[in-house]
């Protein structure tokens, strides 16, 4: 009897831990893959910062600037179906380098930075 109890109670909670839902990115629970293949690519005035993701049903794409030592956080915003944008704000004589990162709603992928480029 001690078993079947024991046993009961070890499916119970089983069945009631959360598992993350693969086809809703805006679940907290579900872990956004990070962008992929991120490539810089100084123009004149500008920078084009390419990358690769997987997903299609996001929201968009939180672009984060580091000029010299300082972070923008909030930099730029990409929507969900691009796969490139161009910086044509960029301070010259500075090191600049980005932070790219999926998200939907409050759930973020995490951060892939880019390499630091000289301008």
């Amino acid at each position: 009897m001690k078993i079947l109890v024991i046993s009961v109670i070890f499916l119970l909670i089983l069945s009631c831990s959360e598992k993350p839902t693969a086809s809703n990115p805006y679940d907290l629970n579900y872990d956004l893959p990070e962008v992929s293949n991120l490539v810089l690519e100084q123009l004149s005035g500008s920078i084009r910062i390419s990358w690769d993701y997987e997903l299609e049903n996001i929201e968009g794409f939180s672009i984060k600037r580091r000029v010299g030592t300082v972070w923008q956080d909030d930099f730029a915003l990409a929507p969900a179906d691009a796969r490139e944008w161009i910086d044509d704000d960029v301070p010259g004589g500075e090191y600049i380098q980005y932070r790219i990162a999926a998200f939907a709603g409050d759930n973020f992928a995490d951060f892939v930075p880019s390499e630091t480029v000289g301008n």
